[in-house]
């Protein structure tokens, strides 16, 4: 094939990709809009396709169903907030700012989509993996810095229970519109941390 053909394959297959990523967009966001209009059994793949203007096979070429377009979206939702979790933020207080600033940023840039997933009106599949995910997280986190293995399974309880207030904070927070300040938010959750930053140094000095 001569170099020319070559360029031009490259400019074509990025092209592709391009309208495949702006189609799925398109899909998603619709999706997302007929969610904060009713449940997900009653959207079908003709409204949907209907209402962002994008042809039912177009559709199937990306998605088995409906319910196979939202489990992709919940994929990538846990994914992008996976990637938030593995910046490098410092220890302390002004790291856990700022995680907490990204989280709520990126939440609130999907108002739509967040508020059916911390609602569970699907399946709890996604407050699962996300409490899985946070969960890891958090135990390296401690562990760094706390030495919480010291602690064996116990840490576990003290995890869960730290997960399911928190979880239950954001999703309050999401299913009242985003209506309660981020920086008070912020400072609550923070200060949960702390306190329980608090009770390992006290449960490790005892060990």
């Amino acid at each position: 094939m001569c170099w020319i053909g070559v360029k031009n394959l490259m400019k074509s297959e990025k092209t592709e990709d391009r309208r495949v990523r702006k189609t799925k967009h398109a899909l998603q966001k619709g999706f997302a809009e007929l969610l904060a209009e009713k449940e997900i059994q009653k959207i079908t793949v003709k409204e949907l396709t209907e209402k962002v203007d994008v042809h039912r096979g177009t559709f199937y070429a990306h998605y088995e169903d409906i319910y196979d377009l939202y489990r992709s979206i919940e994929d990538r939702v846990i994914n992008e907030i996976k990637t938030l979790l593995s910046n490098d933020f410092p220890e302390g207080l002004k790291g856990l700012t700022s995680f907490y600033k990204l989280l709520f940023s990126y939440l609130c840039d999907n108002k739509q989509i967040c508020r059916f997933l911390f609602q569970g009106s699907a399946n709890n599949s996604f407050i699962n993996t996300l409490n899985d995910l946070f969960l890891e997280s958090c135990l390296d986190s401690w562990n760094e810095e706390y030495e919480i293995d010291k602690l064996g399974n116990e840490i576990e309880y003290y995890a869960q229970f730290y997960l399911s207030g928190s979880f239950a904070i954001i999703s309050k927070w999401v299913v009242s519109d985003f209506k309660y300040p981020i920086e008070k938010l912020i400072f609550m959750l923070s200060e949960i941390d702390m306190n329980f930053g608090e009770i390992f140094k006290l449960k490790s000095n005892d060990v």
